[in-house]
Order: structure tokens, then sequence, then C-alpha cells
């Protein structure tokens, strides 16, 4: 454990180097598995600019909702012989 943080503090070099920092950022960015890191950094960007995205509310319905019964009820209809749901979708 002790060599392994004196190996990593000669690589960066005296205190003050950037460069050093930055060229062992670089190495290690290039050496981590790409796809994994996309998927993350994309979730990463819709977290951030979700409001951007999807801007409506989500617990607002989009249109006005209007519940069909099924043909056994009054009022019932053979068009939506399940009924619909809540948001009128149909079964």
């Amino acid at each position: 454990m002790a060599s392994e943080q004196v190996r990593i503090a000669e690589s960066l070099g005296p205190p003050g180097r950037v460069s050093s920092l930055a060229k062992l950022s670089w190495a290690f960015a290039l050496e981590a598995p790409k796809l994994p890191t996309l998927i993350i950094l994309f979730v990463v960007f819709v977290a951030i600019f979700a409001p951007l995205l999807a801007p409506h509310n989500p617990e607002v319905s989009v249109k006005p909702v209007k519940v069909f019964a099924p043909p056994v009820y009054s009022g019932g209809s053979w068009d939506t012989p399940l009924g619909t749901d809540f948001q009128g979708g149909i079964f």
C-alpha cells in the first residue's frame, strides 16, 4: 500500500504540476471501458437536463380523461368491451 502511494506521488511529480495529473487522468480515460462510460454520461446528461427534455407535469393528464364502462354496466359500450383505465386507455 505504501509503495503504491509512493509510485503515485512520484508519477505526479513536484507539487503544483498539473500537467502530470492531467496526463494521468487522460491515460486513465483512455483505458476506461468506453460503452459503460458513455451510458453513465448519457444518464447524467438526461438527469441534469430533465426539465428541458420533458417540461410537462407528469401528474397532470395530457388529454381530458373520459372513462368508458364495459358493456355489462349501464352506459357501457361494445367499442370498449373491457372498459378503459383512469387515463382513458383501452385494455
